[in-house]
């Protein structure tokens, strides 16, 4: 990710989606191991990591995430199966949500596990619109 993240930051790619791990990552923009955590107009790329689709190779779900939280980690979970929902609704507004199933009741409805919206009104390179200065 170290190679592609001067990429993401020069061309202003507002959202990154990955899946693997068999887990669910979302975290707020990053660049350089430093978040704004910003909701409105976020200076760098927000990443989400979807592999709780997974599979199930008998294997228990928890563990996967056994890494410690990150600072810039927004929502994190390892312990169920799931799946994603995205509407973009314009050139500005995205609403992202991460829906749990219920594998005891395949057939019953999915909740909602984790939803955000990314709201970005100046499109671009993110090096003309961030701050000078990132937290460390």
């Amino acid at each position: 990710m170290r190679k592609l993240e001067p990429l993401l930051y020069k061309y202003g790619v507002d959202l990154y989606l990955s899946g693997h791990v068999h887990n669910y990552e979302r975290m707020f923009d990053i660049y350089q191991s430093n978040s704004m955590k910003r909701k409105l107009n976020p200076p760098s790329t927000v990443y989400i990591l979807v592999g709780n689709g997974g599979t199930n190779d008998n294997k228990d779900l928890s563990g996967f995430g056994t890494s410690p939280k990150q600072a810039y980690t927004a929502f994190r979970d390892d312990t169920t199966y799931g799946y994603s929902r995205i509407a973009v609704y314009n050139s500005t507004h995205l609403h992202w949500e991460q829906m749990k199933c219920n594998l005891n009741n395949p057939t019953s409805a999915a909740t909602v596990l984790d939803s955000f919206w990314l709201v970005q009104f100046n499109h671009g390179s993110f090096f003309t619109k961030a701050p000078t200065v990132l937290p460390t």
